[in-house]
Parts: structure tokens; C-alpha cells; sequence
């Protein structure tokens, strides 16, 4: 095998052209139907929606209980009938029960905006009371949970009448608790305002209680009149605290007067030669134009000056070459001249 040549790959000797490509034949039936499907229009209507495929329970059983299909993104509210095998635990009531009174509440304030509540049985008190209720089971969510846990472990024996019971004194409670908390929140100074009134203060009855028991003791005589002079006493020191700030004020605001003055005075004497500097400037700005246009002509004269001279120069040339050729042209009309004289005198003679 030789290291140095390439490898090369030979193929048909026809064209690609004439070859024969085989295809993948694809069987189409008439009844299938070719369908286009868009991307971000299927991405936009089906986005957040799940298909969860967890504990599906397709199987045809004699056992009775509900069957479990494909689950959605959304939660879905399963409503055991009396005839399953399995109990009801305390988490699925708790959200069958929250569900429909969310439902109850919506309905109300819909025959409510139908001005048709005179025929209403249900009120609107009852329905705030139990949703606080359930707002007070739903802190005690972790406590249902262990109970559910500790539920399944219980014998299949118990009887499902004291679970009732302890649901209904559980409910009890937790309404008393929301209760005592409501209480907690409105409790505040008794002599205070309508606003003051309506702080939430998150303290127990208890120190609420020492609380106003202390302020009782304070209002003692001897208390309210030691309390009595020492504001007295505070309210001199602030009308002394007051007058000093009034008379630092009144000097400082002097002195500010005075700088104001003097900077007055100084601007006064500024502004009575103002016009004749201003005049002078003026002036000034025209000598400046004067000396650039008497520039400009200065310039002009000089490249004229020196247009001239150099005209001149040419001109002593060109005369200076004349008279040459004058003084040559009459020595030798002064030559012939001459000779025409002899040729005359040879002629007379």
C-alpha cells in the first residue's frame, strides 16, 4: 500500500444523470389525508398544556375503583362514589371543598350582579366564615398531610364516625384560632384616632394586657403631674431654642442684605462706564475692520507694485533691443549713404 498516493474512489462510468436512483416507494391511500401543520401557530395554542402518562390504569379489573387515563397540565377533581373500595382522604376533601365554595362564591356575586338576590337563601357571611375556615386549614396543611400519612398505616377496622368528629373540633379550632388572630390584629392605644384604631398589631393578648395596664398606672396624679412640669419645662426650652434660631436668622439674613448692598454699589459704579466702554469697543471693532480692509488694499497695491516693475523691466529690455537695431539699421544706411556719394561723385567727374 503506498503511503504517498491519494486515495482514490472510482464510481460508474455513466453520468449521474443516467444513472438509475432507486427510490423509496411510499404507499398512499386515499383515504389518508395529508394535513400542513404550522409550527408557531400549533406552539402558540397548545403552549403550557402537559400529557402526564403517570399511574394510568388502562386495566379491565373486577376491582372497584376509578380508572386513571392520561392527565392533563391542569388539575383535575376526582369526586370518589359511594360504591368504590377506596375512602376519601382528608387532602381530597380539603380541594373538593375549597373547589366548590370558590364555585358557591362566584355564583353568588353573579346573582348578586343579576340583581336577583331576594330569592337567595345562602349569605354572605356564612360563606366568609367558612372560607376563612379553610384559610385556617390550609396553614395546617403539613399537620393533614402527616395525617394522611399515619392514616394509611391505621387498621382497615376503624369506623369512619370519629374521623368526623375530630375533623369537626379540627375546624372548630382553627375557626377559634382566626378568630383570636383577628382579635390580635385589631387590638391598639385605645385613645387613639379612627385611623390609629385600624394598625395591625401583631403582639399576644397577653402583653397587649401589661401593655395597657403599664399606660393605667402611668396616668397616676403624681405621675401626670411630674409628667405635666416636665413639659413645661420642654416647652420653655423650645420657645428659647426658637427665639435664638428667629434671632441667628435675622443676622444672617442682614448680612445677606449688606453683601447685597455692597454688590449693588460696586455694579452701580460698573454700569456708569459700561456705555463709554461699550463705545469703545465699538470703536475699536471698526479700527479692526479698517486696518483689515487697509490690509487687503495694502496687498493689492503691492501685488499691482510689483506687476508694474515687472512690466517696466520688460519694456527697458524691449527698448534697449531696439535701439540695437535702430543703431545698426542707421550705421548701415550711413554706409550706404556713403557709397551712394562716391558712385555720384565717380559719375560728376
Amino acid at each position: 500500500m503506498s503511503l504517498r498516493k491519494e486515495d482514490v474512489y472510482e464510481t460508474e462510468d455513466l453520468p449521474e444523470d443516467d444513472q438509475q436512483m432507486i427510490e423509496d416507494e411510499i404507499n398512499e391511500s386515499e383515504e389518508i389525508e395529508r394535513v400542513h401543520i404550522d409550527v408557531d401557530n400549533a406552539m402558540k395554542r397548545f403552549k403550557g398544556r402537559l400529557l402526564s402518562a403517570e399511574n394510568v390504569d388502562f386495566s379491565d379489573s373486577i376491582v372497584r375503583r376509578k380508572r386513571c387515563g392520561y392527565g392533563g397540565g391542569s388539575y383535575v377533581l376526582e369526586v370518589i362514589g359511594p360504591y368504590a373500595d377506596e375512602t376519601e382522604t382528608l387532602e381530597q376533601k380539603f380541594t373538593r371543598l375549597n373547589c366548590e365554595i370558590n364555585d358557591l362564591a362566584e355564583s353568588l356575586q353573579e346573582q348578586k350582579a343579576s340583581e336577583k338576590s331576594d330569592t337567595c337563601v345562602v349569605h354572605e357571611e356564612d360563606l366568609i366564615a367558612m372560607l376563612e375556615t379553610l384559610k385556617a386549614l390550609q396553614m395546617n396543611k403539613n399537620n393533614i398531610t402527616t395525617c394522611v400519612q399515619s392514616e394509611k398505616k391505621d387498621d382497615k377496622t376503624q369506623s369512619a364516625t370519629p374521623s368526623a368528629e375530630s375533623n369537626i373540633v379540627s375546624g372548630r379550632l382553627a375557626f377559634l384560632e382566626n378568630r383570636i388572630n383577628r382579635l390580635e390584629q385589631m387590638i391598639d392605644g385605645v385613645g387613639a384616632g379612627y385611623d390609629e384604631s385600624m394598625k395591625i398589631c401583631k403582639i399576644p393578648i397577653a402583653e397587649a394586657i401589661e401593655d395597657l395596664r403599664m399606660r393605667v398606672q402611668l396616668l397616676h396624679p403624681a405621675h401626670v403631674d411630674g409628667l405635666h412640669s416636665r413639659i413645661t419645662q420642654l416647652l420653655s426650652k423650645f420657645q428659647q431654642v426658637e427665639e435664638k434660631k428667629k434671632e441667628k436668622g435675622d443676622s444672617e439674613f442682614e448680612e445677606k442684605v449688606d453683601k447685597l448692598y455692597e454688590m449693588m454699589n460696586r455694579w452701580d459704579v460698573a454700569c456708569t462706564g459700561l456705555s463709554s466702554a461699550v463705545k469703545r469697543m465699538y470703536d475699536l471693532r471698526k479700527l479692526h475692520e479698517q486696518a483689515e480692509h487697509f490690509s487687503e488694499k495694502l496687498s493689492q497695491l503691492t501685488g499691482i507694485r510689483s506687476q508694474l516693475a515687472k512690466t517696466m523691466e520688460r519694456e527697458e529690455m524691449m527698448l534697449f533691443d531696439f535701439r540695437q537695431q535702430t543703431h545698426a539699421a542707421l550705421e548701415k544706411l550711413g554706409a550706404d549713404i556713403a557709397r551712394l556719394e562716391e558712385r555720384i561723385n565717380k559719375l560728376n567727374s
